[in-house]
């Protein structure tokens, strides 16, 4: 067997292994966590939010995703649905309420996605928005389900997402609850200028 060969087939091998076993001892609680300000597309300005991840974790700006992960340095992020995702939203979070009652109106004018969970919460001194959205199987794509903190910036707001196969959705939910709940808007003193819809 030739040794490019040989490296095609363990690559993907060792990326499930290295995911399980970082999974695992997350879940048993041997990976300290570290509280850092919450990362944007930008790499001079963060948002003003901060967030507990585990230690081990880094900030993956990924080419041409319009956000950024945070997980372990050295997995794929599409193989690997233990990581959170961070992205800009056009949607305004000054009414949280009123952005509550949309989604659970469009939800009923479309099949393409449902909306089980939607609930207004506190974020620290701030509310934020708790949603969790079911997306079917269509065609080649397996089901798949999120878990989103949407919190509010000025003119616009952030999604902090946790995204699975929803087979896969139970045994991740409480990992993605203890990240999503652990976000607190960033102390006056950390905060940076106001995050502004990133360019490109």
């Amino acid at each position: 067997m030739s040794r490019s060969l040989l490296r095609l087939l363990c690559v993907p091998a060792l990326a499930g292994i290295v995911s399980a076993l970082s999974f695992s001892a997350l879940a048993a609680g041997k990976v300290g966590v570290e509280r850092i300000k919450l990362p944007s597309l930008s790499t001079v300005e963060d948002y003003p939010y901060t967030i507990e991840v585990p230690a081990d974790w880094s900030v993956r700006r990924e080419v041409p995703e319009p956000g950024i992960y945070l997980g372990p340095p050295a997995v794929d992020p599409k193989q690997y649905p233990e990581m959170i995702f961070v992205r800009w939203s056009r949607v305004e979070l000054t009414n949280p309420e009123a952005t509550a009652a949309n989604i659970k109106a469009n939800d009923l004018k479309n099949d393409a996605w449902t909306a089980p969970e939607v609930t207004v919460v506190d974020v620290g001194t701030t509310k934020g928005l708790w949603v969790r959205m079911d997306y079917p199987a269509k065609n080649d794509v397996p089901a798949r389900t999120t878990l989103t903190l949407k919190v509010p910036i000025p003119g616009a707001s952030i999604d902090i997402i946790g995204a699975s196969p929803t087979e896969k959705f139970p045994e991740l939910r409480a990992h993605y609850e203890k990240i999503l709940r652990s976000v607190l808007p960033a102390p006056a003193e950390e905060k940076t200028a106001e995050a502004t819809k990133p360019q490109g």
